[in-house]
């Protein structure tokens, strides 16, 4: 297999991925010193934050900035073409959450709003095609005029949920998505879908500008932004490239986004049966739990953030390990969803609760 790198990558894309190096050294650098006492911001207080200093969480609006600035100067016409419909779809959720990562006021239930906003302009702007469900249980409902705009932003924004909630350990997120991404990229490459391919490729070396400073110290986050960016960019080519690629199986695009759906999901369902309020935020997540854990032995305590994401490693890399044999045996798909729910179900039960001292 001869993969030529620079036949897919667009050489000014080279420029713009070394400004959001730049920009997030800046960033870095420059947040608590200058900007964030400047600007009289509050300080970032969430149960859930297990970062001691405190750091700027505008990766996603470099990402997103950046981003744009090649779709509109430099990207090729199909490549901007698909990134205008999703820069354009994502408006309502860029306002709404950077607003919560620069003040932390924004409530809950209209940071969904705007998730479903986005994703309900996504399908209205988006004329397909779209993934076939045909032979699936699905079939019967996506007849309906009225399902593509049900469906799909209810399952964008619980793809962009399940992102911000890992968002806070160190690389843990963005390692998340160029995983995701990576299966994405293998895909495309194996059904010649270039343009695609272009689009996966630019998304993946801007988050790993954001990486640089993200992992291993934390010196920047990717904010509520950029998790939700991420997941929104990263969810809806995935339906384009399933909707282009009909012989794929959905259940294909469920195992290579498995990871930030399981954890939305699991959170829900736990929050449920324990009767607690499903958008109260906690620190009962499997990454948080690892986190405590590690800072009660004497010898992990310092670096218990950094050493979450390599230990979790086999989960966020699982969709990049297993999408090879998945394309050659489409069989193993669903196999290789219930392995995963086994393996995260039985990590999540053997990580001690935190005991938290107030």
């Amino acid at each position: 297999m001869n993969f030529d790198l620079l036949k897919w990558v667009d050489p000014s894309s080279f420029g713009y991925v070394f400004l959001a190096l730049i920009l997030n050294a800046a960033v870095a650098i420059l947040w608590h010193k200058k900007i964030y006492k400047k600007l009289g911001l509050k300080v970032y207080a969430a149960i859930q934050r297990i970062h001691l200093a405190e750091t700027p969480r505008l990766g996603g609006l470099i990402i997103i900035s950046v981003l744009t600035l090649y779709t509109y100067l430099h990207a090729e016409p199909e490549v901007a073409t698909i990134l205008k419909l999703c820069l354009w779809s994502m408006l309502p959720l860029v306002i709404i959450a950077l607003k919560e990562d620069l003040f932390q006021d924004v409530r809950p239930t209209l940071r969904l709003a705007a998730l479903l906003a986005s994703g309900a302009l996504f399908v209205m702007n988006y004329s397909g095609p779209y993934p076939s469900f045909d032979g699936t249980f699905l079939e019967l409902f996506f007849r309906h005029p009225i399902a593509l705009l049900l469906f799909y932003p209810i399952a964008l924004s619980a793809l962009a949920n399940g992102s911000n909630l890992t968002d806070g350990v160190n690389g843990l997120c963005g390692m998340i998505f160029l995983s995701i991404l990576g299966s994405l990229l293998f895909l495309a490459y194996q059904l010649g879908d270039n343009t695609i391919l272009m689009v996966i490729l630019m998304i993946m070396m801007l988050v790993g500008a954001f990486l640089c400073f993200n992992y291993p110290r934390g010196q920047i986050f990717l904010g509520d932004l950029g998790a939700y960016v991420l997941a929104f960019l990263t969810g809806m080519v995935t339906i384009m490239f399933f909707g282009r690629h009909v012989n794929l199986s959905p259940w294909f695009a469920v195992l290579i986004l498995i990871y930030p759906m399981t954890e939305v999901a699991f959170s829900i369902t736990r929050r449920l049966y324990r009767n607690q309020p499903i958008f109260a935020p906690d620190i009962k997540h499997l990454h948080i739990k690892i986190f405590y854990f590690l800072r009660r032995i004497p010898e992990t305590k310092r670096l218990a953030n950094p050493a979450v994401t390599p230990l979790l490693a086999i989960l966020w890399m699982y969709p990049l390990i297993v999408t090879p044999w998945a394309f050659k045996k489409p069989l193993l798909i669903l196999p290789f969803i219930l392995i995963f729910l086994i393996v995260y179900g039985a990590t999540y039960r053997a990580v001690p609760a935190p005991k938290i001292k107030h």
